[in-house]
């Protein structure tokens, strides 16, 4: 559901709201309810100008694995 709903907002991105509400309903139809939470993410990709947004780029680098390491530490924690 995730490809399909990909594919049809990039083949529909002249029309937003046509391939928007494509993608909801591919998401509502095709996934269990554990994915449901999926169609938050379709928000922004429908808000999306093209325009480039702040430059964080070196935020991410340290976020990413540091989110990881915060993770692996509370398994540690809980004996997991």
């Amino acid at each position: 559901a995730g490809v399909i709903t990909i594919v049809d907002m990039y083949l529909l991105r002249r029309a937003p709201l046509l391939g928007f509400s494509l993608a909801v309903l591919a998401l509502t139809a095709m996934t269990n309810s554990n994915e449901i939470v999926a169609l938050l993410g379709l928000v922004p990709l429908f808000r999306y100008t093209g325009a480039r947004g702040k430059k964080v780029k070196y935020f991410f680098y340290v976020f990413y694995p540091a989110h990881l390491l915060f993770f692996w530490l509370i398994t540690v924690v809980l004996g997991l």
